[in-house]
């Protein structure tokens, strides 16, 4: 499942993006893979589209 969000994450289309990112949202509260989570997540910290970062708070939401 984190190769598939990895490759998302890195895709031209926002909603791949945004659904890469929500794939990880069942996986966020085991943390034996929080730190794959984060890695995905550096990959789309400085994304400008609103959906995207919408989903990156709900999911370091999550994490917490």
């Amino acid at each position: 499942m984190f190769k598939l969000s990895g490759r998302y994450v890195l895709s031209k289309n926002f909603w791949q993006r945004r659904f890469g990112i929500v794939l990880l949202i069942n996986f966020a509260k085991d943390k034996n893979v929080k730190k794959d989570i984060e890695a995905i997540l550096v990959k789309v910290k400085n994304d400008r589209e609103p959906y995207v970062k919408k989903a990156i708070t709900w999911l370091k939401s999550k994490l917490k």
